[in-house]
């Protein structure tokens, strides 16, 4: 591809009307300062592309800059546009190769020194690392000795307390044992009483003093029985208790005391006598034992029929009892059955209800929105025919009026003041988020079948342009992009150039409007727009609202 210098220079021809200007603003992108005004048609060298569709052409004797719009395109001038590209391209290619080198050696060099560093890292936790594990090994081993003493010790004090209550718990059993013999030995002398004398009587006598004497004697044994057995029952576990409780205290306190001043050589003698101790007791009340066990055994065969009369009787009562509770028990069970059955029952209509009644609810709230939409509908509708009967009787009376009215004081009379001076938006909104504000206005109609619209959206302004002729697309290719040149009746011209999607058929186009452009179309009503297409060009010289500019321009500074 050849690339073409300033030394060689292009000869090419203006597009349009403009200025040549000596610098450009390079955050905008707009050219700035100008030098030299210049007219369609008229001849120039391009000598050099300088990025962003901007030229720096030689003009009669100045040196300045135009845009890519400004001039007819040709291939010698796209060629320069693509010699700029592929420069630029291997610029960026070789800086990005370097940034890439670069790179790579930080990379390489903090990948050594990491490798240092995990090195060294190494070493020092593998050193703490030891250290911290014989550490542990010599707390554990001092811990396991002092909890194997401590448990030892502990052990002992447990095997006496639990000694000293067998033994106790023993001196109970025979307490308890001896009470009953006693009761059992009582009751026989009593019964061989009574039958000696039952015997001394006449038989008529013992059998009627026998019946009543047997009834009084059941009932009396049974309550004097229990009474007695309860009192006994209960002093005697009142009495081992305090005992057992003042000796478990008194050896406890002694062999903590003992345990104290020398632990290990007092246990082992309090262990010795413990056990000499318990052998002699254990001894005498053996021999104790076994002659009051021959002695009840003669009396015990005696007493079993009346034992069985009296546990007869006590399970009698205690099945009774049982079976009682046992149904109250059963009847407490149903009533909370049926209260839980009940309450699960009402819960389940309670919320049977709640949805039937929201659903109610639900369809009254719909039915009445869609009332209240028909109601607004045929309300709006309605206003709209009033307005329209009305405009139409109005319209009707001023053309009767004043039949003789011509087009250009109608289009006076459409456009008038109050029209003039109110901003008509199609959006109008900020968004906080991204603390934006857009702008767009309602088309205006400028001239028959052309409308423009303005847009603003943060800091970027644009124009619309729709308009009910063909020429050809409107396209946005540099070789043949289209435009729109607004000439004004003080002599300026602005030019926009298509920077939106290509359209064929109707004429829809899209321009950026820069402030410099603002400034100018707001000081000077429309003389005529011209629109250009890839199929011919447009003038249009009848302008119905020529201060659309002058009027609307103020919009996007609200």
């Amino acid at each position: 591809m050849p690339v073409f210098s300033q030394e060689e220079g292009i000869t090419a021809q203006f597009s349009f009307d403009g200025s040549l200007f000596k610098k450009i603003d390079v955050q905008s992108n707009e050219l700035i300062e100008p030098i030299a005004e210049f007219n369609e048609a008229e001849t120039c060298v391009v000598l050099s592309y300088i990025g962003r569709d901007n030229y720096q052409v030689k003009y009669q004797d100045y040196v300045g800059i135009v845009t890519l719009e400004d001039l007819e395109v040709t291939e010698e001038i796209m060629d320069l546009y693509y010699a700029y590209q592929e420069k630029q391209r291997a610029k960026a290619i070789a800086d990005k190769e370097m940034r890439i080198d670069k790179i790579r050696q930080i990379e390489l060099a903090k990948e050594v020194e990491k490798q240092k560093a995990l090195r060294v890292k190494f070493v020092k936790d593998s050193v703490a690392h030891a250290e911290a594990k014989l550490k542990a090994i010599r707390e554990q081993f001092v811990r396991d000795s002092i909890a194997k003493e401590v448990a030892k010790r502990k052990a002992l004090r447990v095997k006496f307390i639990i000694d000293s209550i067998a033994e106790i718990e023993e001196r109970k059993r025979v307490i308890r044992e001896q009470y009953v013999r006693d009761s059992i030995a009582n009751e026989v002398a009593k019964q061989k009483a009574l039958r000696t004398q039952f015997v001394k009587d006449s038989l008529a006598e013992v059998e009627s003093r026998a019946r009543a004497i047997r009834a009084q004697f059941i009932r009396d044994s049974i309550a004097n029985e229990v009474a007695e057995q309860k009192a006994l029952r209960t002093q005697f576990v009142k009495d081992s208790l305090a005992k057992v409780e003042a000796n478990a205290r008194a050896i406890r306190e002694q062999f903590v005391r003992d345990s104290i001043a020398n632990e290990v050589a007092e246990q082992k003698a309090l262990r010795t006598q413990f056990v000499k101790d318990s052998l002699a007791k254990v001894e005498a009340n053996a021999g104790a034992i076994r002659e009051q066990f021959v002695r009840d055994s003669i009396r015990q065969e005696t007493l079993n029929k009346k034992a069985n009369r009296v546990q007869f009787v006590y399970d009698s009562i205690a099945h009774a009892a049982r079976k009682k509770r046992n149904i109250r028990v059963q009847f407490v069970k149903d009533s909370m059955t049926k209260i839980q059955e009940k309450q699960k029952e009402e819960n389940e209509l309670f919320i049977r209800d709640s949805i039937a009644k929201s659903i109610r609810n639900l369809q009254g709230f719909r039915e009445q929105i869609i009332k209240d939409s028909i109601a607004r509908s045929f309300k709006e509708e309605l206003l709209k025919r009033e307005q329209f009967l009305k405009d139409s009787i109005a319209k009707e009376f001023e053309t009767k009026r004043a039949p003789a009215i011509t087009p250009e004081k109608v289009k006076e009379e459409v456009y008038s003041l109050e029209y003039r001076n109110t901003c008509h938006f199609s959006i109008n909104e900020f968004d906080p988020f991204y603390n934006v504000k857009t702008i767009r206005t309602e088309p205006y109609e400028v001239a028959e079948s052309l409308s423009m619209e303005l847009y603003m959206q943060g800091r970027k302004t644009n124009i619309f342009v729709s308009a009910q002729v063909d020429l050809g697309c409107v396209s946005y290719f540099s070789h043949n992009r289209s435009s729109v040149k607004v000439k004004l009746e003080s002599g300026q011209k602005v030019s926009f150039y298509h920077s939106w999607d290509m359209e064929c058929g109707e004429y829809l186009f899209k321009g950026n409007l820069s402030q410099s452009q603002r400034n100018i179309l707001s000081s000077s009503p429309i003389k005529s727009i011209i629109l250009r297409g890839t199929k011919g060009r447009l003038e249009i010289t009848e302008i119905m609202y020529k201060t659309f500019f002058i009027d609307k321009l103020k919009c996007l500074e609200e």
